[in-house]
């Protein structure tokens, strides 16, 4: 049908009233033999949106396709692949060592915040082991990422941040001058465990992260004896990795 309607002159640029052209259709919903021409940068937001990893897959590998492009919101496809939260579609966009993983623009929203909108905790744990993401990126009106988690009520987001430690500006002020240990007081549960039972205190000591130990054993709320899904405590987990130092400061707070 589509080569008949080419054959007879059909215009194949003709938008309708949202700006959409035959091709950004076909990407929708997943008619891999019409996305092929040169339109395909935007077809690879939709195909990000809706998750067409078979069409993403085709678009990655034409040499025309730009990666960060970004459409007329200033979104690039990872930028709807994670507010769909789809982690298989972003997995295939990270591999790409050309990604730009944050906007440079001052009021366009951080690929963290965008994630935090939404609560994906899973998808916020991707981001963070891709080491372009930038763990404090706060733009404009947008917020950084701890202080928007604390702000919109995500705790398991908030406690992977502090539990990733590395780089995190912990004294990073808001727009009204607000901290994140002046937001999460009264808010943040300290002792809250992720899907896997682990606390920020578990990855910490995991990592052997001595700075961010000692922060979270500076809060008298802090319990260091709770253990994961499989029954190992912080202490165990440092101990078996031989985190010498961070061992030391649990056993001198118990």
């Amino acid at each position: 049908m589509v080569q008949l309607l080419l054959d007879h002159g059909f215009n194949v640029n003709a938008s309708d009233e949202n700006g959409r052209t035959p091709l950004h259709s076909a990407a929708g919903y997943g008619h891999l033999r019409v996305v092929t021409d040169h339109y395909e940068a935007t077809a690879l937001h939709l195909a990000a949106k809706e998750g067409h990893t078979a069409i993403l897959k085709k678009l990655l590998t034409m040499l025309e396709t730009d990666i960060n492009r970004q459409d007329r919101s200033g979104a690039t496809a990872l930028c709807w692949a994670v507010e769909s939260g789809n982690l298989a579609i972003i997995d295939l966009l990270l591999t790409r060592p050309d990604i730009q993983v944050d906007p440079t623009g001052i009021d366009e929203k951080p690929i963290l915040w965008l994630v935090i909108k939404n609560g994906y905790a899973e998808v916020v744990r991707r981001l963070l082991q891709h080491l372009k993401v930038d763990i404090n990126h706060g733009s404009g009106r947008y917020e950084p990422p701890l202080l928007f988690s604390i702000e919109e009520g995500y705790l398991e987001i908030a406690v992977l941040l502090l539990a990733q430690g590395r780089g995190l500006d912990i004294n990073r002020r808001n727009r009204w001058g607000g901290t994140a240990l002046s937001m999460a007081d009264s808010r943040v549960d300290v002792n809250s465990v992720d899907k896997e039972g682990r606390t920020a205190l578990w990855w910490a000591e995991s990592d052997g992260n001595s700075a961010m130990v000692s922060r979270l054993l500076a809060d008298r709320r802090i319990q260091n004896g709770i253990k994961d899904n499989v029954k190992k405590s912080p202490l165990m987990v440092a101990s078996y990795r031989r985190h010498t130092e961070v061992a030391r400061q649990l056993r001198e707070y118990m």
